[in-house]
């Protein structure tokens, strides 16, 4: 049989993306590589080196510190029309109530229940985003979101030790969680 070989994955990507596109999308994607690996190491460090530190500190000497090192990018990177009051409040508000509340309330998880269980929190995030979304974007819910948050749901549960194993069933929940695991990922696919 004749014909061509398929083509590799780097040139699927060539074509939907020309190489002035292609820089910062690789760069937006090693950000978020960057971002899972720190959230893992950050959950580990604080379990081991400020398990006996308040949350509200440990909280509180992040956002200092992130506020400190993103001053110099927000001096070369201002905006030549300053925002707005309420550009500002939105910002202000996002960061006091949101940012600030649930690093107090993660940190002390960190503390009380470990990293790895505490980090299983951070699955939510995503099912949140498609809530919020949904809610009050009146963005479009499918059933494939549906079934994506199901697995979330539920692989958060068995990682937190919501959902205890029984003797004999053990094979068939595993067989259960394998299913539902396959099911998501060919959503995500399908998305």
């Amino acid at each position: 049989m004749g014909g061509t070989a398929p083509p590799l994955e780097a040139d699927r990507i060539r074509l939907h993306l020309g190489t002035a596109e292609m820089i910062p999308t690789l760069a937006a994607a090693l950000a978020c590589l960057s971002a899972t690996m720190l959230y893992g190491v950050s959950g580990n460090f604080t379990k081991r080196f400020l398990a006996d530190v308040p949350p509200l500190a440990v909280a509180a000497g992040s956002q200092l510190t992130a506020a400190v090192l993103l001053v110099g990018p927000a001096v070369l990177l201002w905006p030549a029309h300053t925002p707005s009051a309420k550009a500002w409040g939105a910002v202000l508000t996002l960061a006091a109530v949101c940012t600030t509340l649930v690093y107090v309330l993660f940190f002390g998880l960190i503390a009380r229940l470990g990293a790895s269980r505490a980090m299983s929190a951070l699955f939510l995030i995503p099912v949140f985003g498609v809530l919020w979304g949904t809610v009050f974007l009146h963005e479009p819910f499918t059933l494939q979101m549906l079934g994506s948050c199901a697995v979330v749901l539920l692989g958060s549960a068995l990682t937190i030790g919501l959902l205890e194993r029984r003797p004999g069933r053990a094979a068939s929940r595993v067989h259960l969680w394998c299913e539902l695991m396959r099911l998501g990922a060919s959503m995500a696919r399908r998305v």
